[in-house]
């Protein structure tokens, strides 16, 4: 009885992140209401606040379900050069993870360019960021040059903002000439030479 339980609630998960995409394929995410949502995934309104507070639980709920990108990386080489070799591992999975899930991407950004989307994602990738920083600090004794949280938002937000551009545009360069802009910009920066 208790996985048929699990199986619905599941279904019940999935109608509503649905739900959800659809319509932030039609408008923005901010003009989007619990019973636009309700009505499209053809749920009660109580069904959903059973499992969800407001919408934005939802949207946290529904970018969690499409795979992390990032848990799987790890600051191998212990020095500054080696925080730039994770940044880009970061922004090579960032894109991997975009083209797999491009359609999604699109229907997010079509109508939500300026919204919660680009905010929440930003928030999630910046906070990832941030915690393997701070253990790659911890661990190897080694301190960044400037604070975790600035290099952190500063390597998130102009990520984001290129992959934007990029899906924006139609992709009008390949994933690997992306990453190349990325390391040829980074590599700017020589990590090993500030004291």
């Amino acid at each position: 009885m208790e996985k048929n339980i699990d199986l619905r609630v599941k279904r019940t998960y999935k109608l509503l992140s649905d739900a959800l995409i659809k319509l932030m394929g039609q408008k923005p995410f901010e003009k989007i209401t619990i019973t636009d949502i309700c009505n499209e995934a053809m749920i009660h309104r109580t069904t959903f606040y059973t499992h969800f507070d407001d919408k934005y639980a939802l949207l946290r709920y529904t970018m969690s379900t499409i795979e992390d990108p990032y848990d799987s990386i790890e600051v191998k080489e212990k020095t500054f050069s080696g925080y730039k070799h994770y940044y880009m591992k970061i922004a090579e999975n960032t894109l991997a993870y975009i083209n797999k899930n491009i359609d999604i991407f699109r229907i997010f950004l079509k109508k939500n360019r300026e919204d919660s989307f680009i905010t929440y994602f930003h928030r999630m990738f910046s906070k990832k960021l941030e915690k393997r920083f701070y253990e790659a600090e911890k661990s190897s004794g080694i301190s960044l040059p400037v604070p975790v949280p600035v290099l952190a938002n500063l390597y998130s937000g102009g990520c984001i903002s290129v992959i934007v551009w990029w899906i924006e545009n139609d992709m009008p360069c390949s994933t690997d000439d992306l990453l190349e802009y990325l390391n040829i910009i980074i590599r700017q920066v020589d990590y090993d030479s500030i004291p």
